[in-house]
């Protein structure tokens, strides 16, 4: 059994996708804004420096894990599963990882950030089109990140639909529109959508889900 304690936001659906893929229970304690207080009751509860969101791990002696994409290598090494075994492929999940929280998750603070979430059709700032042309190219010789569908196209892709939510087209960057497209469909990443309140909104017919590839 796992809590998962988070704010409404790209880093914890990309957690609550994860463990739905996994198939593992968990409680979502959903906090509409950090607060002072908010962040004070996590140090407490939790143990550890309070950033959201924090994964608790009840069948692994109550362990937490602060920093969304650490908690994700947890899970995946705990599980042995949206991580590849393979050195390599290993390795190139952790750079997309890396990549992704010190490359394209900063955007959402920057220029990326001023888009209303109602906008459409807007065009993206530089970096964030180098960005999404980076991801194209990948995705144009891979149906994942790593080969594999994983952790790392979990984080990547929080982000990239969230960018696509608030208006930033990716029709220049056909691969990484149908692969963020499939990853929104995937039945786990909807059940784990559906958790918080409200849902957010991906433009997606809710009953249209594609069968989760592995």
């Amino acid at each position: 059994m796992l809590t998962l304690s988070t704010t409404p936001s790209p880093d914890g659906w990309r957690l609550a996708a994860a463990a739905e893929e996994l198939t593992l229970p968990y409680l979502l304690r959903q906090r509409t804004e950090p607060t002072r207080s908010t962040r004070e009751a996590g140090v407490s509860s939790f143990g550890r420096v309070s950033r959201e969101p924090v994964l608790l791990d009840h069948a692994n002696g109550d362990f937490p894990v602060f920093a969304t994409n650490a908690a994700l290598l947890y899970l995946g090494e705990r599980h042995r599963r949206l991580l590849d075994r393979e050195p390599r492929a290993r390795a190139c999940a952790i750079q997309w990882l890396c990549w992704e929280s010190t490359m394209l998750g900063p955007l959402h603070g920057s220029g990326a950030d001023h888009y209303p979430s109602n906008a459409r059709s807007l065009v993206p700032p530089a970096a964030l089109t180098r960005h999404l042309e980076l991801l194209d190219r990948r995705l144009a010789g891979a149906p994942f990140l790593a080969g594999t569908f994983g952790i790392a196209d979990l984080a990547v892709w929080s982000w990239v639909q969230e960018y696509a939510r608030r208006g930033v087209s990716l029709s220049e960057t056909p691969n990484v529109e149908a692969w963020c497209d499939h990853i929104s469909r995937r039945p786990a990443v909807r059940r784990a959508l559906a958790r918080f309140a409200p849902a957010p909104l991906f433009d997606l017919d809710p009953l249209a889900t594609t069968t989760a590839a592995e």
